[in-house]
């Protein structure tokens, strides 16, 4: 029996926050964010793996040895981690950075990494003079290279079922649909990539081009993004930069790149972008995005600064019926929501939802029974 009537409400309440930090002890490299955005892990130049739980303002330091760490990674709920060391190897925790291990990745000069939500996929690539990519289907457990060539790799990102990735380097944009078994070479017109990003389901990428260097910008330099899993790219409307990173919400619709000087995000796709901070300049080298996009967190590798945003994007609710059960789901969201139910508007007595949603594809799904007719449902905020 399928209901004769569900309403769908989403009741969302926030404020937005924008501050640049004091300088901290090391210089912030590299960025990975829970899919909440609660949990920020940061690798420092000379320093430590660490862990940030309020949004990059300050840090705690992991068990890990003092390195030059160049790239991290982290599952949705922030359970397994990966860390790189540039010239050293990769470090795994599978429980929130309690202990690590040395994984039998092997010595490289790593520049990149990006995880499944599940933390079991990662993709780690390597990068000054040039190398190969690596790959892990068992939580970093064993890696083997790809079949790619050598090129001096900056950024990868991947699906949230790891099965879509993403890597750039220098003018070359390469996707692989299998996690990485094989890859193919996308028709890219960019002549410098320095960043790239992926939505959820891996249909929609962003990537930033930056060629300036001794021979000035050229027409290839900006914000790219392609609607089709990198088929077909398309230059957006963002201003020239020496662009050097960019982030992704699930949805791929909210969006944040970083240049040396300045911050830019865009609500729509990539659109339209927007400067933020304005006066906080920097190498604003690395940036991380909760799912939803309401937690920004960048991190300037020169001053050991770090700039941080916090908004309350509005969440949907949705519906489907599935095996004659009503299935709703909503976007992991930056703040703490709870999945509420009524049965009359007029006199209203929300109650929390009692079975327990869960996790896919970073998506909080509950499945309910349709007697659950006439029943109005809503997500509402439990505190910060």
């Amino acid at each position: 029996m399928k209901p004769k009537l569900l309403l769908v409400a989403a009741l969302i309440i926030g404020a937005v926050l924008t501050r640049v930090t004091p300088a901290i002890a090391q210089y912030p490299t590299c960025l990975a964010s829970s899919a909440d955005g609660h949990q920020i892990i940061g690798g420092f130049y000379s320093g430590a793996v660490s862990i940030s739980t309020d949004f990059g303002h300050t840090w705690s330091p992991y068990a890990v040895p003092n390195a030059n760490w160049s790239a991290v990674a982290s599952s949705a709920d922030g359970s397994v981690l990966f860390a790189a060391i540039n010239g050293g190897g990769i470090y795994v925790s599978t429980n929130s950075g309690t202990t690590w291990n040395l994984s039998d990745a092997p010595t490289e000069m790593w520049g990149a990494m990006a995880a499944s939500e599940d933390g079991i996929k990662v993709i780690a690539a390597t990068t000054l003079g040039g190398g190969p990519i690596y790959t892990s289907t068992n939580a970093g457990s064993t890696w083997a290279s790809n079949s790619l060539p050598s090129l001096t790799w900056a950024s990868v990102a991947s699906s949230a079922d790891g099965l879509k990735l993403v890597a750039v380097a220098g003018n070359g944009i390469y996707t692989s649909t299998n996690a990485g078994a094989t890859w193919a070479t996308n028709n890219s017109t960019g002549s410098f990539w320095m960043g790239v990003a992926s939505s959820a389901d891996g249909t929609r990428l962003v990537a930033v081009d930056a060629s300036y260097g001794g021979g000035g910008y050229d027409s290839a330099d900006g914000i790219w993004i392609s609607t089709n899993s990198g088929e077909t790219w398309t230059k957006t409307d963002a201003p020239i930069e020496f662009w050097e990173s960019v982030a992704s919400s699930a949805t791929g619709t909210r969006l944040a790149a970083t240049s040396l000087g300045a911050i830019y995000v865009s609500s729509d796709a990539g659109s339209t972008w927007t400067q933020i901070g304005s006066g906080f300049t920097g190498d604003w080298h690395s940036i991380t995005s909760s799912a939803d996009g309401g937690v920004i967190v960048a991190a300037d590798g020169f001053s050991g600064s770090t700039f941080v945003k916090y908004s309350t994007p509005a969440q949907h609710l949705t519906v489907a019926t599935a095996n004659g059960d009503l299935v709703l789901s909503w976007l992991v969201p930056s703040i703490n929501l709870a999945l509420e139910q009524t049965t009359n508007l007029l006199t209203p007595n929300w109650t929390i939802v009692p079975t327990a949603p869960t996790l896919t594809n970073l998506q909080y799904q509950t499945i309910l029974s349709t007697t659950a007719i006439n029943t109005f449902f809503r997500l509402s905020p439990k505190g910060p």
